[in-house]
């Protein structure tokens, strides 16, 4: 069990307590909901959502991160309208924050991804819910 792991089930634990929740009858995912919570991992892909939105409009402190993502040209014969905003994926580990933070991005749909202002950009990215797990 990893130490992200380990957080999460003591703030699962925590969340129970708070509500009164039985630990058979209730998931945790509706504790969380009526507490206003959300999980660690999704806590984890809004900070890597707004990394990127930083990134991909300038705004990064750290100017090498820029370096690491390649808006995605047009590759194929006809212009696709999301392709403006997605970045290409690179072709090594699936693990490393280039591959996951690029898929990410390409996941969220372009209203999001549109949005330049930071502050609209985070209350966007926190109602957003990731479908995708493993990003």
């Amino acid at each position: 069990m990893t130490p992200a792991d380990l957080l999460q089930k003591f703030k699962n634990r925590a969340a129970r307590i708070i509500t009164g929740a039985p630990y058979r009858t209730v998931h945790t995912c509706d504790v969380f909901s009526d507490l206003g919570w959300s999980t660690l991992a999704h806590n984890r892909k809004v900070q890597k959502a707004i990394m990127m939105h930083k990134i991909m409009n300038g705004n990064s402190p750290y100017s090498y991160l820029s370096e690491m993502f390649e808006k995605q040209s047009g590759s194929t014969t006809y212009d696709l309208r999301s392709s403006d905003f997605n970045v290409r994926i690179p072709n090594v580990r699936t693990e490393c924050f280039a591959v996951s933070a690029a898929f990410l991005w390409n996941s969220l749909p372009n209203e999001i991804k549109e949005e330049k202002g930071l502050s609209k950009f985070k209350a966007q990215i926190k109602k957003h819910n990731f479908c995708i797990d493993n990003l």
